[in-house]
């Protein structure tokens, strides 16, 4: 998307907690960057907090790469907590694929 902040992504890990923190667009260039990070704080066996607060878009690529991330902690019986993005249009595609409800969603902490 044309004006749209570039795709960031930044890892900490803190107190037993992986934060994975996205901004920008999560889409088919990105997506797999996104999933690559994931997966590597899968193997970590630390909490993962997944902070999708500064990302102003997403589309079913990047939907794919967090529902694999989920899949992958749970075989690794890791926690993933995610914090939603306070762009409405990611709430948006969450709604509509019905995962809002499905998805471990917490509060951010700043």
């Amino acid at each position: 998307m044309d004006g749209a902040p570039p795709f960031r992504l930044e890892q900490e890990t803190t107190d037993g907690r992986r934060r994975v923190a996205v901004s920008g667009e999560i889409d088919m260039q990105t997506a797999p960057a996104l999933e690559d990070a994931l997966n590597e704080a899968c193997t970590l066996r630390a909490t993962i907090e997944l902070d999708l607060h500064e990302v102003s878009f997403i589309d079913s690529t990047g939907i794919r790469a967090i529902l694999a991330a989920k899949a992958s902690c749970a075989e690794n019986n890791v926690e993933l907590l995610m914090v939603p993005s306070r762009h409405q249009a990611p709430r948006r595609v969450f709604e509509l694929s019905g995962l809002l409800d499905l998805l471990p969603w917490r509060a951010r902490k700043e």
